[in-house]
């Protein structure tokens, strides 16, 4: 690897890093990395070859949609405001058209520190990110002398990250860590000394990741957690479907048979009739608001300056916290229709349906002993299912990971699986 090369990359894992602290810290690395992008396009005088034209046709066409949005807005400058997530698409470009060769994913070229490729060195940044942060948060835990599911504490950021962004920003880290794991599985039996420590370590960061993610204490995050199991039992296993679909719901019943203070953190979360308090009573009263927010624009959709503008309209009565403010509509594919209407609601789809797409044609031919290939399609699949709880496409923080994410399985699929010539 040249020094351009060797200082992305570590501006990429100092990203990675700082991805569970702030959107501060974590948006300088992103920025270092296109600067360094820039630099050696200027040097080379040519610009990235950009593979994957359908999904950059996709993400044309719903950029196009948002900017007919800002036009048509009663409040242009408002609607503009929310518009420069736009820039955040760059880190799909930077990993999947980017600077480093594309062998760099799969590990073949082992020429960075300490003899790991830098899709590795990434990824343990992430779990030594969101171990430090885990750590933290319990040692507040611990000093506050609370129990975990009988409180309202809920690990965060050590900025202004709040407790569902963080969780959406580990579960990234979760995945991806297990995939390290899996493909360190035989280093217990290698003859080196260096091999089982290397192992150990990393056994460590991601028992911490996962700490980290049962402390953020979201339930839509365990619940997509589980369903991804049984989207990779469905992909991957489909003979063993039914006996893996089995284990989880004997495992999770048993969770909460043997722990009742989760048991009572799951139930004081289920709605009530006639009543607002609570967390999916919130989200329930928002979700009839969106729904007559959708009747009255169902194709173009209201935008982000007129859903604020007249949510006061549509609020049920009776609205408490979110539900009462209209902050989102704690849904993705919800919040997308209201804002950005059917079109929205189809891009927004498709930017999930195409790599489901491309995995379903090279599943059976990618080689096992490529585990980020199959980790970097199910993080994709984890965010789905946690947005259906959550608005973690429109969180800066969390789809700027799904964007390093998509472009690295894109990158991965190409590479591993030579449907193109290698670079």
């Amino acid at each position: 690897m040249n020094t351009l090369q060797t200082i992305f990359t570590l501006a990429l894992s100092l990203y990675g890093f700082f991805s569970s602290f702030s959107i501060s810290l974590q948006q300088i690395f992103f920025a270092s990395a296109i600067v360094v992008f820039l630099i050696a396009i200027s040097k080379k005088n040519t610009w990235p070859r950009l593979r994957w034209r359908t999904y950059y046709v996709i993400f044309l066409i719903w950029m196009s949609w948002r900017l007919i949005h800002v036009v048509i807005s009663p409040q242009p400058w408002k609607e503009l405001y929310e518009f420069r997530e736009m820039w955040l698409f760059l880190m799909f470009i930077l990993i999947a058209d980017g600077l480093i060769p594309l062998s760099f994913l799969n590990g073949k070229e082992k020429s960075f520190l300490w003899g790991k490729s830098p899709l590795e060195i990434l990824v343990l940044a992430m779990l030594a990110g969101a171990t430090f942060v885990s750590l933290f948060n319990l040692g507040v835990m611990l000093e506050r002398k609370d129990n975990l599911f009988l409180t309202d504490f809920r690990a965060r950021g050590l900025g202004e990250q709040n407790a569902l962004t963080f969780s959406g920003a580990v579960s990234f880290a979760l995945v991806l860590g297990g995939a390290l794991i899996y493909k360190m599985r035989l280093a217990f039996k290698a003859k080196g000394v260096k091999s089982k420590v290397y192992f150990l370590v990393v056994l460590i960061l991601f028992l911490g990741t996962v700490l980290a993610f049962i402390l953020a204490k979201a339930r839509g995050g365990y619940l997509a957690f589980f369903l991804t199991i049984l989207a990779m039992a469905f992909f991957l296993r489909p003979k063993q479907a039914l006996i893996v679909y089995s284990a989880v719901l004997l495992f999770s019943l048993g969770l909460l048979f043997l722990f009742p203070g989760m048991r009572g953190y799951f139930a004081k979360a289920l709605p009530r009739p006639g009543q607002h308090e609570n967390t999916m009573e919130q989200r329930r009263d928002l979700w009839l608001a969106g729904i007559a927010m959708i009747r009255e624009k169902p194709f173009v959709g209201w935008g982000d300056a007129g859903f604020y503008e007249n949510y006061h309209r549509f609020r049920v009565e009776g609205a408490h916290g979110v539900a009462k403010h209209g902050s989102h509509m704690h849904n993705d594919m919800l919040n997308t229709w209201v804002f950005y209407g059917i079109p929205g609601l189809v891009l927004y789809l498709l930017f999930f349906a195409h790599p489901l797409y491309e995995f379903l044609k090279i599943k059976n031919r990618a080689h096992p002993e490529y585990p980020f290939l199959y980790a970097s399609f199910f993080a994709i699949v984890f965010l789905f299912f946690q947005g259906l709880s959550q608005c973690h496409f429109s969180d800066d923080e969390v789809v700027t990971l799904f964007w390093l994410n998509t472009g690295a399985f894109y990158a991965l699929k190409e590479r591993i699986c030579g449907e193109l010539p290698a670079q």
